[in-house]
């Protein structure tokens, strides 16, 4: 995704929309590339609410879909998520987890 090399993250969101209501990015490999580009857009926007939990799911597709990356993509993303966090928490952020 070049517009996300280029910072261009809400573009890079409005073709994702596009893309999502295209059929077969409800399945398999697309939506396991839909899904982990939505969780990096919401990474960099700071939209931290429930992002782990889709983090977690994007995992489960990816398991299916694509084992090979699927550890590396999730270990990725929540480390990111994790260092997001300590730098800005939110009351949400650091629900659940120790103090």
């Amino acid at each position: 995704m070049n517009l996300l090399e280029a910072g261009e993250i809400d573009a890079c969101a409005v073709l994702l929309d596009s893309y999502e209501n295209v059929g077969m990015a409800r399945f398999g490999l697309h939506q396991s590339f839909l899904q982990a580009y939505r969780t990096t857009v919401a990474l960099l926007r700071g939209e931290w609410d429930g992002l782990e939990e889709r983090i977690d799911a994007l995992r489960e597709i990816g398991l299916k879909t694509r084992r090979v990356d699927a550890e590396g993509v999730y270990g990725a993303q929540m480390f990111a998520l994790s260092r997001s966090c300590a730098v800005s928490p939110s009351p949400a952020s650091t629900r659940g987890r120790p103090a």
